[in-house]
C-alpha cells in the first residue's frame, strides 16, 4: 500500500489541476487515489466530486446545447451579446438543411456515447469501491447521492426507464441513511435539493417534489427556529444556500398551480450552475409526519382552501440572517400546509 506521503501527493497534484482547470487529468490522478484507499475523508470526496463534475460537465453542456438547438429552442445557457444573438439565429437555420442536421445528430450521438461511458465508469467505482468503503453515515448519504446524480443525468439522454429506476432507488437509500444526520447537515440538504429536482424535471411529478422540498425546509427551519442549530459557521453559508433552493421548490411546485411536464430547470434556470453539476432532509414518500403535511402528498403545499393559516413564528435567533447568508427570515408554512401564518417577531441581530 502506498505510504501517506505518497497519497499526499496525489491529493496534492489533484488540488493543483482542479486548480488550473485539468479535470481529465484530475479524474486520473483522483482514480488512483481511490485505488491505494477508496475510505475518503470529506475533503477528498469533494474532490472526487469535483473531478467528475470537471470530466461530465462540459460534454452534458455541449449535449444540451445540440438537443436545444435541434429543436430550435433558446439556449442553454446565456448570449451574451447581439452578435451572439444573430449567429445563433443563423445556426438554427442552417441546421435545419437536411444534410447539416444529420451531422449534427451524429455529433450529438458521439457525445452521447462519451457521456454514457462516464456515467458507467462513475457508477462502477461508486458501486464496487467507495460505497462498501464508506464507514460513517455522511459518506454513504453522499455517495449514494451522487449514484442518484448520475442515473439521473444519463436519464436525460435516453429514454429507457431504466436510468430513471436506478436513480429513484438511489435515492431512497440516501433517504433512508439521512434520516440519522442532523435536519440541517449540509448533505442532507443536498440530497432533498437534487431528489426534488428530479421528481419535478425527471419523473414529471411536481406533487413529490413539493413534498421532498417542503418537508426538508420546514424540518431544518423548526431546528433553528427551535434553537437547536449547532451548526458550525463555516458551513452555515452552504446551508443557508440550499434553504434558499429548497423554499424556491416548494415555491414553484406548491403555489404556481404546476401540472404534467413542469420542468424546474427550464421555468427558473439551471440551479447547478453552468454544466449542470450535482452539488445531500429525509424526505419519505410514504406518509407525512405527524402535524405536518398528513398522507396525503398534496397537503404539504401552502395554499387557500386546505387549511387554516399557521400560528405566528417564534422570534429568530440571534444573528440569523446574517450567519446564514439569507436576507431575510424564511417564511414558515402552516401547519398541516395551510397558508403561512404572519412572522415572528426577529431576535437580536436578525439583520
Amino acid at each position: 500500500m502506498p505510504s501517506d506521503s505518497s497519497r499526499d501527493k496525489l491529493i496534492f497534484k489533484a488540488r493543483v489541476l482542479e486548480h488550473a482547470g485539468q479535470y481529465e487529468e484530475m479524474w486520473d490522478v483522483i482514480n488512483k487515489m481511490i485505488a491505494a484507499k477508496a475510505d475518503l475523508d470529506q475533503d477528498e470526496r469533494k474532490l472526487f466530486a469535483a473531478s467528475l463534475k470537471g470530466v461530465v460537465g462540459p460534454k452534458r453542456n455541449a449535449w444540451q446545447q445540440l438537443d436545444s438547438l435541434q429543436k430550435d429552442q433558446a439556449p442553454k445557457t446565456a448570449v451574451s451579446s447581439q452578435y451572439a444573438w444573430q449567429q445563433l439565429e443563423g445556426l438554427q437555420k442552417d441546421v435545419k438543411d437536411e444534410d447539416n442536421l444529420k451531422w449534427t445528430k451524429k455529433y450529438q450521438k458521439k457525445i452521447e456515447k462519451e457521456l454514457a461511458a462516464l456515467y458507467e465508469s462513475a457508477q462502477t467505482v461508486l458501486k464496487n469501491t467507495l460505497l462498501p468503503a464508506a464507514k460513517d453515515n455522511d459518506s454513504k448519504v453522499f455517495f449514494h447521492k451522487l449514484q442518484g446524480d448520475y442515473y439521473q443525468y444519463h436519464a436525460e439522454i435516453t429514454d429507457a426507464e431504466e436510468q430513471k429506476d436506478k436513480a429513484l432507488e438511489a435515492y431512497m437509500a440516501a433517504t433512508d441513511i439521512a434520516d440519522n444526520l442532523p435536519p440541517l447537515h449540509p448533505t442532507r440538504l443536498q440530497l432533498a435539493f437534487h431528489f426534488a429536482v428530479f421528481f419535478c424535471d425527471i419523473l414529471n411529478d411536481p406533487e413529490r417534489g413539493c413534498k421532498v422540498a417542503s418537508r426538508a425546509y420546514h424540518e431544518a427551519t423548526d431546528l433553528i427556529n427551535m434553537g437547536g442549530d449547532n451548526t458550525p459557521p463555516r458551513e452555515r453559508r452552504i446551508i443557508g444556500k440550499y434553504l434558499g433552493l429548497l423554499r424556491d421548490i416548494s415555491d414553484a411546485t406548491c403555489n404556481a398551480g404546476t401540472g404534467p411536464g413542469f420542468n424546474f430547470r427550464q421555468r427558473h434556470g439551471s440551479p447547478y450552475g453552468r454544466y449542470g453539476s450535482p452539488m445531500g432532509g429525509s424526505p419519505r414518500m410514504g406518509g407525512g409526519s405527524p402535524g405536518r403535511c398528513g398522507p396525503v402528498a398534496v397537503h404539504c403545499c401552502p395554499g387557500p382552501g386546505h387549511h387554516p393559516p399557521g400560528p405566528p413564528g417564534p422570534p429568530g435567533p440571534p444573528g440569523y440572517g446574517s450567519s446564514y447568508g439569507m436576507a431575510q427570515p424564511p417564511p414558515r408554512m402552516g401547519q398541516f400546509g395551510g397558508p403561512r401564518g404572519p412572522p415572528g417577531p426577529g431576535g437580536p441581530g436578525w439583520f
